[in-house]
């Protein structure tokens, strides 16, 4: 019986998740220059959402870090943006035309704290073109909570699979 019990549980917290991506154009990113934008993790506690603290900063530069050898596998040639936790998004932007960063990776996560962890629980990643500021590929992950790598390396799978097909 606790065996039946067990691999339903597991059943349902796999199936209870889901991770997607989407092309929204043909785009080659071979040589291109890619750096990692805003990825605004927020943390969320009973109801009430809590925004940017030092560990969702510290959330944020992971994630995109984790996203890093996906986009490198797709031909990009990732550039690191040296910034702090409140640098602005303009100046953000202001060092990305500097470096002649083709595009820009953005998004926003929500987090929850369990004992000394927190766990994803929604991420959504962007691919935003700085010439013209359209989203060319697009990845979310939702469910139940994973280390934001986790989450982070489910997106890049997903993108990296919808960029090869």
């Amino acid at each position: 019986m606790k065996n039946i019990l067990a691999v339903t549980l597991l059943f349902i917290l796999l199936n209870g998740c889901a991770t997607k991506a989407f092309l929204a154009q043909p785009v080659s990113l071979t040589g291109k220059r890619i750096a990692v934008g805003v990825i605004d993790i927020s943390r969320d506690k009973s109801g009430t959402t809590i925004y940017n603290d030092t560990v969702c900063s510290c959330i944020s530069q992971t994630v995109g870090e984790t996203l890093y050898p996906y986009f490198q596998k797709m031909g990009a040639v990732i550039l690191k943006i040296p910034y702090e936790q409140r640098t602005s998004e303009a100046r953000i932007h202001k060092i990305a035309d500097s470096l002649q960063v083709d595009y820009l990776i953005s998004g926003t996560g929500l987090v929850n704290r369990t004992g000394k962890t927190d766990f994803m629980h929604q991420l959504t990643i962007n691919l935003i073109s700085r010439q013209t500021q359209e989203v060319f590929l697009t990845g979310s992950f939702s469910g139940p909570g994973v280390y934001p790598a986790g989450a982070a390396n489910r997106v890049g799978k997903k993108i990296l699979n919808q960029k090869l097909k």
